[in-house]
């Protein structure tokens, strides 16, 4: 019973040495700052299509090598 203790104690020993040291390795030590910058906010009018669909939903753009980014929340 005595050696069963003994190996448990091991074992535990062992996988929160574990825990403990991986955590330090998932740290960035040299990470960029990240910002957001609002630049501006435009409504548009109810019942906007684009290509026979009504734009709603539109919550961010952006423009990157000569294309428009769209994100869009609508859930269709």
């Amino acid at each position: 019973m005595i050696l069963k203790y003994k190996l448990m104690q091991k074992v535990v020993f062992v996988l929160l040495s574990i825990l403990l040291l991986g955590c330090g390795a998932s740290q960035h030590k040299n990470h960029k700052k990240l910002e957001f910058v609002f630049l501006d906010e435009y409504i548009f009018p109810q019942d906007v299509k684009v290509d026979n669909t009504i734009v709603g939903g539109l919550s961010g753009i952006d423009y990157h090598n000569g294309k428009y980014y769209l994100v869009c929340d609508d859930s269709s």
